[in-house]
C-alpha cells in the first residue's frame, strides 16, 4: 500500500466527533460519553453553537482552534456551573463530575483536532466527585 503526497486530507469537517470517539475504546463507553456529549454541545452549550449534534461538535473544534481562550473560559464556566449546581439527580438540569470528564476526555483528541486548550487549569477548577456514590461494605456474618 502506498499513499500520496496530495492524498491526505486536511479537512476536519465531520471529524472532530469520530476524532473524539476513536479515542474511546468500549461501545458501551462509547455511546455513553456520545450520549453526554450530545447533552452538553446541544444542550448546554445550545447558546454557543449552531446545528445538529456533529456540526455542533466540529464547530466546537474549530472555535477552540481558532480562539483557544474562548473554549478555556467556556469549559471554565461549565465547571462552575457544575460546582454550584445543587439540583437533585432527578432534574433536567441536573450537572455532576461525569459531565465535565466526558469534556476533559477531550483533551485526548486535542493533539488531533489542532486544538491547544488549558487543560491542566480547566482540570484544577473540577468539583470533587460525589463521595455518596461510594458503596458502603455490606455486613457480612
Amino acid at each position: 500500500m502506498k499513499v500520496a503526497k496530495e492524498e491526505p486530507s486536511h479537512s476536519t469537517e465531520g471529524l472532530a466527533l469520530d476524532l473524539f470517539l476513536q479515542g474511546i475504546k468500549a461501545d458501551a463507553t462509547k455511546k455513553k460519553y456520545a450520549r453526554t456529549l450530545r447533552k452538553i454541545v446541544c444542550g448546554i452549550f445550545e447558546d454557543a453553537l449552531e446545528g445538529d449534534f456533529g456540526r455542533r461538535v466540529d464547530q466546537l473544534a474549530r472555535l477552540s482552534r481558532e480562539n483557544p481562550k474562548w473554549a478555556t473560559g467556556l469549559v471554565l464556566n461549565l465547571s462552575k456551573k457544575v460546582r454550584a449546581n445543587k439540583v437533585t439527580k432527578s432534574h433536567s438540569n441536573y450537572l455532576n463530575h461525569h459531565h465535565l470528564t466526558v469534556i476533559s476526555n477531550q483533551s485526548r483528541n486535542s493533539d488531533m483536532n489542532d486544538v491547544t486548550v488549558s487543560w491542566k487549569r480547566i482540570h484544577a477548577t473540577f468539583p470533587e466527585i460525589d463521595n455518596e456514590l461510594i458503596l458502603k461494605p455490606s455486613n457480612t456474618s
